[in-house]
């Protein structure tokens, strides 16, 4: 699924913004990263969409022009945003 389809998505049921809460980002090796971050998806009026608290984590690379996100993955809302062990 494209990110402009998945945008048109939550677009549909309401979406307008997101609050970030929290983000913990680490370098895990010499060109690699990874960053996690809990936030809500609100709608214009201010109301959650369901479910209230969410998390994702981010794996990102470095390449010649910049920081790249290379993988998206879920997260559980309920546990601490924890950097993985650098390879």
């Amino acid at each position: 699924m494209s990110l402009k389809h998945s945008f048109a998505q939550l677009k549909a049921q309401g979406y307008d913004h997101s609050d970030i809460h929290e983000i913990k980002a680490c370098i895990t090796g010499a060109d690699t990263a990874w960053a996690g971050m809990k936030f809500t998806r609100l709608t214009a009026a201010g109301t959650p969409l369901p479910p209230k608290d969410r998390a994702s984590g981010y794996d990102l690379k470095k390449f010649e022009d910049g920081w790249r996100i290379v993988k998206l993955t879920g997260a559980d809302a309920g546990k601490p945003l924890v950097c993985p062990v650098a390879q």
